[in-house]
C-alpha cells in the first residue's frame, strides 16, 4: 500500500527534493517499516504516533487520501510507541546539530579542561 500511495503522488507530481531528506532517510525509513511490522500496525499509524510521541509536540499533519487512510492514522491517538521503538526510531533519525547549537555544545567541555585549578590533579 505504501509503495502504491508513492507512486500515485509521483505521477501527481507530488514530491521533494533529496535536499530536503535526512541524509540517511532510506535508513529511516526501513526501521520504521520495521517496526511497524513488529508492532502489528500500518507504518502511516506508527508513523503518526512517532510524531505525536516526540517532547513538546503540539500537533501532527495526517496527509491522507482517502477515508480508509484517514481512518488508519487516527488510530494512532490510542496508543504510545513502546519505550524501545520509540528509541529505536528516535536514534536512527537524530541528525547532527546545526548553528548555533553545535557551536555552543563543546563549550563547557572546553572551558573544564581549559582550568588550570590550584591544588588539582596533575596531568
Amino acid at each position: 500500500m505504501l509503495g502504491v500511495a508513492l507512486k500515485d503522488r509521483r505521477a501527481d507530481g507530488w514530491g521533494f527534493q533529496s535536499k530536503f531528506f535526512a541524509p540517511n532517510h532510506g535508513e529511516i525509513l526501513q526501521t520504521l517499516l520495521e517496526t511497524a511490522k513488529e508492532l502489528g500496525r500500518p507504518p502511516a499509524e506508527v508513523a503518526l504516533r512517532w510524531v505525536m510521541d516526540q517532547p513538546f509536540m503540539t500537533s501532527a499533519i495526517v496527509g491522507a487520501r482517502n477515508v480508509e487512510q484517514l481512518g488508519e492514522t487516527l488510530k494512532a491517538g490510542g496508543w504510545r510507541l513502546p519505550a524501545e521503538a520509540l528509541a529505536k526510531l528516535n536514534g536512527i533519525s537524530a541528525q547532527p546539530h546545526k548553528y548555533p547549537r553545535a557551536f555552543e555544545d563543546p563549550i563547557p567541555a572546553r572551558r573544564v579542561s581549559a582550568l588550570k585549578m590550584p591544588g588539582g590533579a596533575k596531568p
